[in-house]
């Protein structure tokens, strides 16, 4: 992997537009199924899954989405040109989301044991 600390400027801005351009393909569609997943086990939670379970995942999305708008600003900043500070900023901002999202998908996986048990 290259540090895009290396890259030249003009290379760099090329880089962060294709860059952006590939994660949005595959954040957004994933976002937005993790969003509306989430607010429908509220309203059809199976056998087995308490409330509290599913009101803590749209939780647990709406800090990855309030994440995801804090760093906004910065990246778009950081699409004008490399700015080690923004750069900095970016990679400290992201684990509040990285968290939020980790920390969903361990309660989804918990989820999905009570349902799969709860069936034997």
């Amino acid at each position: 992997m290259i540090s895009i600390r290396l890259l030249p400027s003009y290379t760099f801005l090329a880089y962060q537009r294709e860059n952006g351009r590939r994660a949005e393909r595959i954040i957004q569609p994933s976002h937005g199924a993790m969003a509306l997943s989430s607010v429908l086990l509220l309203f059809l939670r199976p056998a087995g899954i308490p409330l509290v379970l599913a009101a803590l995942g749209v939780g647990l999305q709406v800090a990855a989405a309030d994440a995801t708008a804090y760093e906004v600003p910065r990246q778009l900043r950081f699409a004008r040109g490399f700015d080690s500070h923004v750069h900095s900023e970016l990679l400290t901002a992201n684990w509040a989301r990285t968290v939020a999202i980790t920390a969903h998908s361990g309660l989804l996986l918990w989820m999905l044991w009570l349902v799969t048990s709860a069936a034997r």
